[in-house]
């Protein structure tokens, strides 16, 4: 499983993806510092130390594969 997503032209899940989960797209961004993808909002309080990955797992979505 693929837990971090460096690929700044792809996001690992589609906005699409997102919202049929209940999770806002705007939530998901690209982190300058950390050179990865990141969520803030409800998803960064309720998985405060887990992967993009094991984030992406929970909620049951399938990341894109060239993120």
């Amino acid at each position: 499983m693929q837990t971090h997503f460096r690929n700044r032209q792809v996001p690992p899940v589609t906005g699409a993806q997102l919202l049929s989960v209940g999770v806002d797209e705007d939530d998901l961004f690209w982190s300058p510092t950390f050179h990865s993808w990141s969520f803030c909002g409800p998803l960064s309080i309720k998985f405060p130390y887990s992967t993009m990955g094991a984030i992406l797992a929970e909620l049951n979505l399938i990341p894109h594969p060239e993120a």
